[in-house]
C-alpha cells in the first residue's frame, strides 16, 4: 500500500504520517474482519510513493479475498483516490507453500491552501451590490460589496481569481495578502487595468495561513453637456438667422434623492454658418445608478423666446430611455458611462400665428 503526492506543490505533506483502515472479506468463508491500522510516512513528490505492506496475522491473505482500504482524513489534505477495493490475486499451491503475489494500491494526496475573497467599495452606490468571482475557473461565487466569502479550499501552490463582468461598476484595485501582510500577487499588478484576473500564491494551510484577496469596485460615471444647432440662414453670406442669440438651458438630476439643479447658456457665434453646433462644457459627472441600483436620470429644459421654436432634440452616448418633447422644450435620459450629449435644434418660427413656449418644472 503506497502513499503519493500529486505534485511538488504538495511537498508540505512530506514527512507527515497518514493512517489507513482496512477490512478483508475472506475467501475461506470465515466472514469479514478488520485489519490492523497501517501507517505510511509520505515522501516528497520527487522521491515517489512511500509503501508499506498491509498484512494480516499470517503474513498474507487467502487468494480471492476482498480487501477494502480507506484513508483517514487529515486537515487541509484532499484524498484524490478515495476507498480502494482489491481482490487478492495468486495461484493455488497444493503444497501449501505461500506464493509471492503482491498487489500494489496507491493513495494520492493533494495539499490544500485557503483563499478568502472580500469586496470593498469606493462609493455609496457600490456598497451592498453583488459581484461574482471564479477561482481556478470553478463555479461563480457571489460576494456583496462590504462583505467577504467563506474560506475556500484550493490546491496549494497558486490560484487564479477572476472577477466576472458587472453592469454599471468597474474594478479600481485588488490586493492579495498573507497573515503577515505580505503581498501574494504573482501576476497582475493589482492596479487598473492590470488587475483581473490575478494569480496568487496559496501556501499549504487553513484559515490561519489563508490568502486574503480584496477587490475594490466603483460605480461607473457619466458626464453630460448640452449643444445647440441651427440651419436656417438669413440670406446674407449664408449666416444663420439666429447668429448671436444666446439660449438658456436648465437641467436637473437626483442621485440617491439629492436634487441638483443648474443652468448653461450657449451662444451661437455672430458669423455662424448653417449647421453650426455650439456646446456647453461638461456640466456634471454623476453615477449611472443610485445606491438601490436604479438609473440616474437627467432632465433638460430650454428657455424659449419669441420668434424661435425647437425643431428637434437628439441624444448621443451610452445612456438609455431618451425622451424628448420639442413642444415643451424638455428632454430626459438615463445617464450612461462616458459623455452624454443632448442637442437642441432651434429655428426661426415659421410665418403665421405661434403660441407661447410651454415650460415644465424640474423637481
Amino acid at each position: 500500500m503506497c502513499k503519493a503526492l500529486d505534485s511538488a506543490n504538495s511537498n508540505a505533506l512530506a514527512g507527515e504520517t497518514f493512517a489507513f483502515d482496512a477490512s478483508v472479506t475472506l475467501s475461506t468463508g470465515q466472514g469479514t474482519e478488520e485489519v490492523e491500522t497501517a501507517y505510511v510516512v509520505a515522501n516528497t513528490f520527487a522521491n515517489g510513493p512511500a509503501c508499506v505492506f498491509l498484512l494480516d496475522d499470517g503474513g498474507g491473505f487467502p487468494i480471492g479475498s476482498v480487501v477494502t482500504i480507506s484513508e483517514e482524513s487529515a486537515t487541509n489534505v484532499d484524498d484524490l483516490t478515495g476507498t480502494q477495493t482489491v481482490v487478492v490475486p495468486g495461484i493455488w499451491s497444493p503444497s501449501g507453500t505461500p506464493g509471492n503475489d503482491i498487489t500494489s494500491v496507491t493513495f494520492t494526496n493533494q495539499a490544500e491552501g485557503t483563499i478568502e475573497i472580500c469586496k470593498d467599495y469606493a462609493d455609496p452606490q457600490t456598497d451592498g451590490q453583488p459581484f461574482q468571482f471564479t477561482v481556478n475557473g470553478g463555479a461563480p461565487i457571489t460576494v456583496l460589496a462590504g462583505e467577504c466569502s467563506p474560506a475556500i479550499a484550493v490546491p496549494a501552490g497558486t490560484a487564479t481569481v477572476d472577477e466576472l463582468a458587472s453592469t454599471n461598476y468597474h474594478e479600481v484595485s485588488v490586493t492579495a495578502i498573507g497573515p503577515d501582510g505580505s503581498n501574494r500577487i504573482i501576476s497582475g499588478t493589482g492596479i487598473a487595468p492590470d488587475l483581473n484576473p490575478i494569480t496568487v500564491s496559496v501556501p499549504f494551510g487553513g484559515v490561519g495561513n489563508e490568502t486574503l484577496v480584496t477587490y475594490t469596485n466603483a460605480v461607473n460615471t457619466g458626464e453630460f453637456k448640452i449643444c445647440k444647432t441651427t440651419t436656417a440662414t438669413n440670406g446674407t453670406n449664408g449666416v444663420v438667422a439666429l447668429a448671436g442669440d444666446t439660449f438658456t438651458f436648465t437641467y436637473g438630476y437626483r442621485v440617491d434623492g439629492a436634487l441638483t439643479v443648474g443652468d448653461t447658456s450657449p451662444t451661437i457665434p455672430l458669423n455662424a454658418q448653417s449647421g453650426v453646433i455650439v456646446c456647453s462644457g461638461i456640466l456634471a459627472t454623476i453615477p449611472v445608478v443610485n445606491a438601490d441600483g436604479t438609473s440616474v436620470s437627467v432632465v433638460i429644459m430650454e428657455g424659449g423666446f419669441d420668434g424661435v421654436y425647437v425643431a428637434s432634440i437628439s441624444y448621443a452616448g451610452n445612456g438609455t430611455d431618451f425622451e424628448a418633447d420639442p413642444l415643451h422644450t424638455d428632454s430626459v435620459f438615463s445617464v450612461g458611462i462616458g459623455v452624454n450629449v443632448v442637442t437642441y435644434d432651434n429655428e426661426p418660427s415659421p410665418p403665421g400665428p405661434t403660441g407661447p413656449v410651454q415650460m415644465r418644472t424640474i423637481g
